[in-house]
């Protein structure tokens, strides 16, 4: 939100640049706001990218700009209205000072008429239409590309968000069919970046200094099937070709899919350039609400990777998602999703209460009150906190290897397993990987001396 709105003249008019120049502005100045995954902030990335090859000038701050970019997420219905809102109060200062409005982003295809209502000038370009956003800067009237379709994705982002951090996109869309998500209604199916060209990304991005090098998809388990390959193929040929001092962080899988290559992607985990991190979402600890989800798994078949994983990896960092209050979740299934929850003991859960996405199937069944959603997330948090709190306190007293990410008042690393450490005090670099003592731990994160 912007908590201090521009006076008058903060933005630079484009009717005024018109005037001066003609059909449009030559130098125009584009700001990109981004909700949501690391997906979307790899695609913003890719807008950056794709602007200044038109000669455009990114900038920090939406006063100094003439372009402004709203890169969406439909995840939650929450993020939905307050992104909304967002729209409504930029299309007020537009009105009034003339600078362009794109809409990108998953809500761009999903809700592309409820945007017109609220924006009638901006412009809609869909996720799968980013090669188009240079467009925007030329065109007379409004574009809207909100139509699906599948299209090859060949562009990675060539900046990263920090000197040694750096996003890789390789794959957009899923496989899945869950009963809860608009996905696939606005990603649609698997479109795989080609492996040679993600190898050259990754490849020189560690040559410009990248130590943390994040791989992301909506589920990168599906990587390939749309190629003939697969995740483990990917990861090897990375492993192979890229040499330094890197890390690599995989991001979110679908379990079912991880099952069917499991032994060769924990061979991958043992590389030590390969975090000892896991993202594995499980939703609920009931099969019969895993079902109503479409899920295709059990708790059952999810314990075993789960079990899997840490026999090979003693202090793997486990992160899982789950969501409360799923339309059909009686009061025994959560007690099932807490048991699960006990046996598991994840390091970290995303607790999310259900909230109704359009067009999905879970939107048309009977509901679960909004005051036993809030009472069992208010429970289940509870429960991962004391959950994580207990896990993080073991590795208290140790000393572990690290990467300093982030270097401001006090600087911050992340331990080969990714654990976030706020460093106390000591020596250190930014990009340093080095040992890192672990004094003290929260259930969010752990204080340590580089």
């Amino acid at each position: 939100m912007l908590r201090n709105l521009p006076q008058v003249d903060a933005f630079v008019s484009l009717e005024r640049f018109k005037s001066q120049w003609g059909s449009y502005p030559r130098i125009v100045k584009a700001y990109i706001e981004t909700y949501g995954c690391w997906l979307n902030k790899a695609e913003s990335l890719i807008i950056e990218d794709l602007l200044e090859r038109e000669g455009v000038e990114i900038v920090s701050s939406i006063e100094e700009a003439n372009l402004i970019i709203i890169n969406t997420c439909a995840v939650r219905r929450e993020t939905e209205e307050k992104i909304f809102k967002r729209i409504e109060e930029l299309e007020g200062l537009r009105s009034r000072y003339g600078f362009k409005l794109v809409i990108t982003g998953c809500l761009a295809n999903l809700r592309p008429y409820t945007i017109s209502l609220k924006a009638p000038e901006a412009h809609i370009i869909g996720p799968q239409s980013l090669e188009r956003i240079g467009e925007v800067i030329r065109a007379e009237g409004r574009i809207v590309d909100a139509i699906l379709k599948p299209t090859e994705r060949n562009i990675l982002p060539c900046r990263s968000p920090s000197p040694v951090v750096h996003i890789v996109p390789i794959a957009t869309g899923c496989l899945g069919r869950c009963t809860f998500c608009v996905g696939p209604i606005v990603r649609g199916g698997v479109r795989s970046y080609p492996p040679e060209a993600i190898v050259r990304n990754v490849k020189e991005a560690v040559t410009r200094g990248a130590k943390i090098v994040v791989l992301t998809a909506q589920d990168l388990a599906s990587y390939g099937r749309d190629r003939g390959t697969n995740l483990v193929n990917l990861l090897e040929e990375i492993l192979s070709k890229v040499e330094g001092g890197y890390f690599l962080r995989l991001g979110m899988m679908e379990p079912s899919l991880l099952k069917e290559f499991l032994d060769g992607i924990i061979e991958i985990y043992g590389d030590n350039r390969v975090f000892k991190y896991l993202h594995l979402p499980l939703q609920s600890g009931s099969d019969r609400v895993l079902k109503l989800m479409g899920r295709r798994y059990t708790f059952s078949t999810f314990y075993e990777i789960v079990k899997e994983f840490r026999r090979k990896f003693k202090e793997l960092n486990f992160v899982t998602d789950i969501i409360v209050g799923f339309p059909g979740e009686e009061n025994e299934e959560f007690e099932e999703t807490i048991n699960a929850l006990r046996c598991l003991e994840p390091d970290k859960v995303h607790v999310a209460r259900y909230t109704p996405r359009p067009f999905t199937e879970a939107s048309l069944a009977p509901q679960v009150p909004e005051v036993e959603k809030k009472k069992r997330s208010k429970l289940l948090s509870k429960l991962v906190s004391e959950i994580a709190f207990s896990r993080n306190k073991k590795l208290v007293g140790t000393s572990r290897i690290g990467v300093v990410e982030e270097v401001r008042d006090k600087g911050i690393a992340r331990l080969y397993n990714y654990k976030k450490v706020i460093l106390l005090g000591g020596k250190y670099g930014l990009g340093d990987i080095k040992p890192i003592k672990i004094a003290k731990a929260t259930p969010i994160d752990l204080r340590g001396y580089a």
